[in-house]
């Protein structure tokens, strides 16, 4: 059994959602600097923060970088987790990555194209929760999803 499959990623990071004199909100993400937006009087904060924290997740999925863990909220804070989507894409692509193969092997252990595995690797493509699944036993991993329920506010 590989360390991956020891795994617990976590996906709900905190938001701080500031007023703004002018109306509305300025939301933040302070374990991702670049995820920033504005939400309207009247908007969800949390729908808000979610699309947000979905993109600079994507953003970072699709450039490479590093994607860090949530840290604990602080007073004021509150928590939001990106699409489910995204959440799939993170933890496949940290799978691919620590199995060290390449696409065109994954894709010949699952008899399928490469192109699978590009979109399960594409943030900008929605796949099915099934493939995701298939690809992780083809690396010899299983996704264990939990369901959490909690208030996020």
């Amino acid at each position: 059994m590989t360390n991956v499959a020891k795994e617990l990623l976590e996906f709900a990071y905190p938001f701080h959602a500031a007023p703004q004199p002018e109306g509305g909100y300025t939301v933040t993400f302070r374990d991702l600097p670049e995820a920033i937006t504005q939400a309207e009087d009247g908007e969800s904060l949390d729908e808000v923060a979610s699309d947000c924290l979905s993109e600079a997740l994507a953003g970072r999925l699709s450039e490479r970088e590093k994607i860090p863990r949530p840290s604990a909220p602080r007073r004021g804070e509150r928590l939001t987790l990106p699409e489910t989507n995204i959440e799939l894409k993170i933890a496949f692509h940290h799978a691919f990555t620590m199995a060290g193969v390449t696409q065109v092997d994954l894709a010949a252990r699952m008899g399928v194209t490469p192109m699978l595995i590009r979109r399960l690797l594409d943030p900008e493509h929605n796949s099915h929760v099934q493939q995701y699944d298939e690809a992780m036993q083809a690396l010899g991993l299983r996704m264990f999803p939990t369901i959490e329920i909690r208030a996020v506010a």
